[in-house]
């Protein structure tokens, strides 16, 4: 079953990550990393080509395949959207995956479902690496050079998560 978009806001998606970092003790600041995260989920991160970038077999076991040799910012990037998909889209609606879940890597975007659901998944993601309260506070303070160092991600995802929360203009 692929995945169903939930069709919540931006801060309904945000106050989800939120709660996900909360409970798993996530902090875009410390070394726990997003690898530790998954391992306490009961996922396992397999490293083999694939179509799905998560496979769902039920909520106790879980795959997450990254793409192959990236830089460290983007894996983290692709973990969190990954964790999105997962939490979101399949322990959100698990009632409606009784025969397992797959969420592919590659987005039709003539989909609206998909696209909706790639949304909902980078706010989680923006959440989690990108914190809307500390960012804000960063980012209103500092330059954006600072700003990539604090939060360990190149430029086009702050300007990205800056544009989102309306702290700069297109």
């Amino acid at each position: 079953m692929l995945p169903k978009a939930l069709l919540k806001t931006q801060d309904e998606i945000e106050e989800i990550a939120r709660q996900f970092a909360i409970q798993y003790d996530f902090n875009y600041k410390t070394s726990l990393s997003l690898n530790t995260v998954i391992k306490k989920m009961n996922g396992n991160i397999v490293l083999k080509p694939s179509n799905f970038c998560l496979i769902v077999h039920n909520k106790n076991d879980f795959e997450i395949y990254p793409i192959l040799n990236t830089a460290l910012w983007y894996d983290n990037v692709f973990m969190a959207q990954t964790i999105g998909h997962y939490v979101l889209h399949y322990l959100n609606q698990i009632d409606s995956h009784l025969d397992g879940f797959v969420c592919k890597k590659n987005l039709n975007v003539h989909d609206k479902n998909e696209l909706n659901v790639f949304k909902e998944a980078n706010w989680f993601q923006q959440e989690l690496l990108l914190p809307k309260k500390e960012f804000i506070e960063f980012y209103t303070k500092n330059d954006v050079q600072k700003t990539m160092e604090e939060f360990s991600l190149p430029l086009r995802y702050i300007q990205m998560r800056a544009k989102s929360l309306g702290l700069i203009k297109e």
